[in-house]
């Protein structure tokens, strides 16, 4: 059995602390005359599989979700690392970015509950394999025939642009705790599920559309909850998926207009990093970069 569906973010607070995950100790460098070692947080990380995410992650529980991490680039004073004052603190989350690329590619973490299906909750719509029921919070409802094995799925998200979400930079990491897990560091973030429960509000004009070999299967959900959405795939036992972002599709939709997914690759990481370099900005304005021993 397979669910699809667009995922709903979950709003998330700061947690201003860890669970007590073990950091690693950044030295100062060798005095002397051998040559000094390159402590540079940016060359300090693993590099990253070609495919994009580690083969082994760390699941979301117990109300914390892990965002994968990578040097930025951008960032000012990566060479702090090497003073000794810095010897024994936690690695500094403005040194790093969450890892983001051109391309479109799923993510095996940092979204959703990983600890039930797709439809479980507010923050999810589903399609299931198995009569074709939809599934939102957990509530089932028929909606089409079912679909199988060589069957070809596409699906549609439709979401207006005047909304406080579409106008809003993403949420950066920087402020959360960075955690290392089999030699790749991620950020660690705290879910308020109650609270943004109850923040949720429906957006007028939205709707999500499913369809089958290339035929409308109809509007599945109207007025769906403002937020950003995520492609996401529940899979039971050994069911396997091939997954097409675009932009050439088998069956392209002829009854709309619309763009591929592979189209917000590049958005996102422009998006993501202005929201990084405001960060930057504006804790350089306020003060609030101080050194492990400052208040």
């Amino acid at each position: 059995m397979v669910s699809l569906l667009f995922k709903g973010g979950i709003a998330a607070g700061s947690s201003g602390k860890g669970r007590g995950a073990k950091r690693k100790q950044q030295d100062g460098g060798t005095t002397g005359t051998t040559k000094k070692a390159r402590s540079d947080p940016l060359f300090s990380a693993q590099r990253l599989p070609p495919h994009g995410y580690p083969l082994e992650h760390p699941f979301n529980k117990d109300g914390y979700r892990y965002i994968l991490a990578e040097p930025d680039p951008h960032a000012p004073d990566p060479e702090k690392l090497e003073l000794d004052c810095w010897a024994g603190k936690p690695i500094p989350g403005d040194l790093y970015r969450a890892c983001l690329y051109e391309r479109v590619l799923l993510a095996l973490h940092d979204r959703g509950n990983l600890q039930a299906p797709l439809g479980y909750d507010k923050f999810s719509y589903s399609w299931r394999s198995k009569k074709g029921t939809k599934f939102h919070q957990s509530i089932g409802k028929h909606y089409s025939s079912g679909y199988g094995q060589g069957d070809v799925l596409g699906f549609y998200i439709n979401l207006p642009e005047d909304t406080e979400t579409a106008k809003s930079l993403p949420d950066t990491y920087k402020d959360k705790a960075l955690i290392k897990f089999k030699s790749y560091l991620y950020f660690e973030e705290k879910d308020f599920v109650d609270k943004a429960e109850k923040s949720l509000k429906q957006t007028p004009h939205s709707e999500i559309i499913f369809y089958k070999n290339g035929v409308n299967q109809g509007v599945a959900y109207k007025d769906i909850f403002e937020g950003v959405y995520f492609p996401a795939i529940s899979l039971y036992k050994s069911c396997t998926v091939s997954i097409n972002f675009g932009p050439c599709f088998k069956y392209p939709p002829k009854d709309l207009t619309y763009r591929p997914m592979s189209d917000m690759g590049w958005g996102a990481v422009v998006e993501h990093t202005l929201a990084d370099v405001l960060y930057h900005v504006e804790t350089e304005v306020d003060g609030r970069r101080s050194p492990p021993w400052e208040p």
